[in-house]
Formats: structure tokens, C-alpha cells, sequence
């Protein structure tokens, strides 16, 4: 099943619930979001399943919150294989990761140009 890279009634409401202000969710998500993908890969690159675990878990978390669905599905993959320690795995769907948030910063920031 393919999900979209921002399903846009999430930011909807998110919208409406902050009276308008999306930064207050949108800015702090934006700026750990490099950092995330930086401890999946360097967790990759060491071996270490719990730190891969622990940034996945929260990417997805994090991504599905603000609508970013394809994101957040590629981070549950990583997650789910980090927590079974099948690290063999995860280097495909990590290098998918920095696309996949290209892509959402993207498509946010068309989301909030047209508000």
C-alpha cells in the first residue's frame, strides 16, 4: 500500500486546533527531523539496534503527527526491524529516508504557502 507523502486534513486540523498557528507543531518538528534520520543512520553504521529503535520510534510518531504518512510508515519498517534486531534490513529502507523527508518538507511548505 503506498501512502501519501502528506495527508493535508491532518494539517487541517491541526490548523484549526492551534487557531492557526502551525509553526507551534511545524518548527520543532522540521528541526529534529534531521537529526532523527542522522541516529537511524548512525545507529545503522554501528550497529546498534536500540538507538535505530529509539530515533524510528519517534520519527514515525512524530511524521504521522503532522501527516506525513509515507515518512512515518518507512520509520515504523525501520522500527519494527530494529526491535527484532534484523539490522540486515534496515539500510534499504534507511536510504529512503532522506527522499521521504525531502518530500514532506516539500510538500508542508506548499501546504503552508497556500494558507
Amino acid at each position: 500500500m503506498t501512502h501519501p507523502t502528506l495527508e493535508e486534513p491532518t494539517l487541517d486540523e491541526l490548523n484549526e486546533l492551534l487557531d492557526g498557528d502551525l509553526d507551534a507543531i511545524l518548527t520543532p518538528f522540521l528541526e529534529q527531523l534531521p537529526k532523527l534520520i542522522n541516529d537511524i543512520l548512525l545507529g545503522l553504521e554501528t550497529q546498534q539496534a536500540p538507538t535505530i529503535f529509539h530515533a524510528a520510534h519517534t520519527l514515525k510518531s512524530s511524521a504521522a503527527n503532522v501527516g506525513g504518512l509515507q515518512l512515518s510508515e518507512t520509520s515504523r519498517q525501520i522500527e519494527a526491524l530494529a526491535k527484532a534486531g534484523t539490522l540486515d534490513g534496515i539500510a534499504p529502507l534507511a536510504a529512503s529516508l532522506d527522499k521521504n523527508a525531502t518530500d514532506l518538507k516539500q510538500a508542508i511548505s506548499n501546504y503552508v504557502k497556500h494558507q
